[in-house]
């Protein structure tokens, strides 16, 4: 599959299974920041109990974190060996770190323990306005084309509370919290600092999930467009059958 980086990033691969690691200290939290793929793969899916959502699915394992693992930039103070000939990817991290405000982590002497390469991943971006659109009309308010963003809530994780508190321990369970909003309401900051992962813990978000069922048509091709903040945009496209 083709991998297609945004603005600055350069994609860089380490192969499917961990190469030796070397570590030293570090300065930021994230460990490895993340682009998106052209046309994020999403799939819909009936939870049951009335329940629908739209997942991002991964290309690799198929585990939900599909908008994440392609474009790995991975932090200077976290070496793979494959990756030592990519001297300029380090510059681009710590780039993306000081765009987010995390560099000051090393002052609590913390070092890269044993954690994989995806340990703590976040989308290197902020996905500053989302738009959800139909082929069919929805309801007698929504009909084909016009936004769905009332329809539809957002969940998704963030490590922006913990680094945007200098790294307050008591803000450190805010990684691994979600939080939902109706995507209409999203601000240009909310999604910020994505979770991908961290440690053993993996959070497929951002997932969209129906808040009312269409009363027109039953079936629909939904096109969700994300809006980043390096000025680009990407695109998924669904299908989707309703009862």
């Amino acid at each position: 599959m083709t991998i297609i980086g945004c603005g600055a990033i350069l994609c860089v691969s380490c192969g499917p299974t961990f190469p030796k690691v070397r570590y030293a200290p570090r300065t930021s939290y994230i460990l490895t920041y993340a682009s998106v793929p052209e046309k994020p793969n999403a799939v819909f899916q009936n939870d049951g109990d009335g329940r629908f959502t739209i997942v991002y699915e991964d290309v690799y394992n198929k585990n939900g974190l599909g908008i994440y693992k392609f474009g790995l930039v991975s932090s200077p103070y976290y070496y793979f060996d494959d990756c030592f000939d990519h001297p300029d990817n380090f510059k681009i991290f710590n780039q993306i770190a000081a765009k987010f405000g995390d560099t000051g982590y090393g002052k609590m002497g913390e070092h890269v323990s044993n954690l994989g390469m995806v340990s703590i991943v976040s989308l290197a971006y902020i996905i500053t306005d989302i738009n959800i659109t139909s082929t069919a009309d929805w309801d007698d308010t929504h009909p084909a084309g016009t936004l769905l963003d009332d329809v539809f809530d957002i969940t998704y994780a963030t490590f922006a509370e913990y680094v945007d508190s200098d790294y307050d321990e008591t803000k450190l369970h805010t990684v691994k919290e979600t939080r939902t909003k109706t995507v209409a309401d999203i601000s240009d900051t909310d999604l910020k600092l994505i979770v991908c992962s961290i440690g053993g813990y993996y959070k497929p978000t951002p997932y969209y999930t129906v808040k009312s069922l269409p009363t027109a048509e039953k079936r629909h091709t939904l096109t969700i467009k994300l809006f980043l903040d390096d000025g680009t945009t990407r695109e998924s496209t669904i299908e989707a059958e309703f009862p």
